[in-house]
């Protein structure tokens, strides 16, 4: 092969790369070490940014930043010039028309020959964080939502191996806890393990199957139980637990006090049987002397 041939066939390559790296999906910045100036731009970083390659080429690389965070970009600079490689997550770039977008940067230094130049990647992350932070933000709401529900709600999930919690409402801790946060307190989770002292299930009115437990503090609580899967596949267990102390006090008062009618019912009917047969014997009596 000729010379003219291998030169040819290097300057397509170098072409090839060049319009991957020009088309690729995300920016690409090719920087100065030394000043940290923009040399060159591909499409997507006129896209993100909302300047043109010429105007990105008379900028500085911490240009692109607003300014509360263009001493930080330059520090980013300086490390990367130096150690030939960094990488931050969630960088603001201040766009043309004012508006903020958020990127994953990656940055390294590469080589052409005896040229050094800095190739700094950016993923524009701005739908995926504003994704997050609403999704936080709905967490949040449905969190104060389940906290402040009178009944105690808790979750577990990877129950074939070692369960884990992973949600309990401030009405389980208090519960369970009130103001102790000692970790060796019994949990929603042990009791009737450990310290139950009467349990007993039966059906509750909305058709499920509920465990009514009494703790050693004489606290009764009402469990009710569901198992879902998550989109992993894994099993998750839900409880709700309610305090039914209360309840069940009334409850025993009401069955102690329908006993004891039942035994003065009785006791009435036994002396009114026993008054009716005297009544009987006496009219007999009565009878038999006339």
């Amino acid at each position: 092969m000729s010379d003219s041939n291998e030169i040819q066939q290097l300057r397509e390559s170098l072409e090839q790369c060049r319009m991957m790296i020009k088309q690729a999906g995300n920016a690409i910045f090719g920087i100065d070490p030394e000043t940290g100036q923009i040399v060159e731009a591909n499409l997507m970083a006129e896209a993100m940014t909302g300047y043109s390659e010429s105007e990105l080429v008379e900028m500085k690389v911490w240009d692109l930043h607003p300014s509360g965070e263009q001493q930080n970009a330059k520090q980013i600079f300086e490390r990367v010039a130096e150690t030939g490689r960094g990488e931050k997550c969630d960088m603001s770039f201040l766009r043309k028309d004012g508006s903020v977008v958020i990127c994953d940067v990656s940055a390294s230094i590469i080589h052409f020959g005896d040229r050094r130049l800095i190739q700094r990647i950016c993923r524009d992350v701005t739908e995926r964080r504003e994704l997050e932070a609403r999704n936080e933000q709905q967490r949040r709401y449905y969190d104060t939502i389940l906290n402040l529900m009178p009944v105690g709600l808790g979750v577990r999930t990877n129950l074939g191996d070692e369960p884990a919690v992973v949600f309990e409402n401030e009405s389980l801790k208090r519960m369970f806890h009130g103001q102790d946060e000692d970790p060796d307190h019994a949990h929603w989770y042990t009791v009737g393990d450990t310290d139950a002292s009467r349990e007993k299930a039966f059906f509750t009115g909305d058709g499920f199957i509920a465990v009514e437990i009494q703790v050693s503090d004489k606290k009764v609580y009402q469990f009710r139980s569901s198992y879902v899967r998550d989109q992993g596949g894994s099993w998750n267990e839900i409880q709700v637990v309610e305090d039914v102390t209360e309840r069940a006090r009334l409850r025993e008062e009401l069955l102690l006090a329908n006993e004891d009618l039942e035994r003065k019912v009785e006791e009435r009917t036994r002396e009114l049987r026993e008054k009716q047969a005297q009544l009987v014997h006496s009219e007999k009596m009565a009878a038999l002397g006339s």
